[in-house]
């Protein structure tokens, strides 16, 4: 019987640190960066720009839905808002490039994006994201921040998809 609970002891002093909320998800041993930090309890504006065409989204005065800038009778889908969010808050990369030259950003797409998304928040701040071209060798998007052009990171394409 002692043998037994010795080893559930040794069990659990192994397999707990699993359990752990402290445990990132990603158990690759691989470095991750954070694109993106968008605090969704302030958030009341969403500017996209594609290409020639802007769309822009406000929340309403009751802060209970989106309305559209263009025609605010057009029903919109809140989950939608979220999705754009998530998608930007959970995005994770593997390659942060420091120190991006003007060149190097013209490679990269980011001189003329071919897409930017600008979020307002009720504190008057705001925060603006760029996506330059895919890389079709490991099918990623260059991505930087307005604030931080210099900097440049590379996400998945599921997140340029979430947004358009």
């Amino acid at each position: 019987m002692l043998l037994v609970l010795v080893l559930l002891v040794i069990v659990y002093l192994v397999a707990s640190p699993m359990w752990s909320e402290d445990t990132p998800e990603d158990t690759s041993g691989e470095e991750t960066f954070a694109v993106a930090t968008i605090d969704h309890t302030l958030l009341v504006g969403l500017e996209l720009t594609h290409g020639e065409g802007s769309l822009s989204f406000a929340l309403n005065d009751k802060a209970t839905e989106w309305d559209w800038s263009e025609n605010g009778e057009v029903p919109l889908d809140n989950m939608a808002f979220a999705t754009v969010v998530t998608s930007l808050n959970d995005a994770r990369s593997k390659y942060k490039l420091e120190g991006v030259t003007a060149e190097e950003l013209a490679e990269y797409g980011l001189d003329d994006p071919s897409m930017k998304v600008k979020f307002s928040f009720s504190d008057s701040s705001s925060k603006e994201y760029f996506f330059g071209n895919l890389n079709s060798f490991n099918n990623l998007y260059y991505i930087s921040e307005a604030s931080a052009p210099t900097t440049v990171y590379m996400v998945d394409a599921a997140v340029k998809t979430a947004l358009e």
